[in-house]
């Protein structure tokens, strides 16, 4: 994208979510065939229990970058968990008092809901955060280095520069 952040992020988020799909909702079996086979994660993963608690300290760096809006960045999105096992993306965020209100990012696997339905989530049922830079960097997903050392090395570096981020 020669370094222009696009007005739409649709060509961003599109393989965000994808990723999203394969990685967050799910640890990823390493008999990886290049489409995502999936199951879900255990609630009590300490590995992800650590990234979450780490997006929820760095929340309010989150939300000053939300709130201010600079051109230089967009594609603001928040996770958190629609059912007790399924952790899901919100985009085209709004501040709603002391929540959230956006759109589901993508249809989830174990609800009722469809992509695109409006929900709000408190600030305090943020599990992750994330936004794109000018320059086509993915800021926050914390969880993402947690599910990329899940997946073989060659894999996650294939995805490692759909977010930005330099190989491993």
């Amino acid at each position: 994208m020669n370094g222009v952040l696009p007005s739409s992020f649709a060509t961003v988020i599109s393989p965000l979510m994808k990723l999203a799909l394969a990685f967050l909702l799910a640890a990823v079996s390493a008999n990886w065939t290049g489409e995502p086979v999936a199951t879900f994660t255990q609630s009590d993963d300490p590995e992800l229990a650590a990234a979450r608690a780490k997006a929820r300290a760095e929340l309010p760096d989150f939300l000053a970058v939300l709130d201010k809006r600079s051109p230089d960045t967009g594609g603001y999105q928040v996770r958190f968990a629609l059912t007790p096992t399924e952790h899901i993306w919100v985009e085209n965020l709004a501040r709603d008092g002391d929540g959230l209100t956006g759109t589901l990012a993508m249809k989830p696997l174990r609800s009722a809901h469809q992509q695109g339905d409006r929900v709000t989530v408190k600030l305090s049922e943020v599990s992750d955060w994330g936004y794109w830079t000018r320059d086509n960097v993915a800021h926050g997903f914390h969880t993402y280095p947690v599910l990329f050392a899940r997946l073989p090395k060659v894999e996650a570096n294939a995805r490692r520069p759909e977010l930005g981020w330099p190989e491993q």
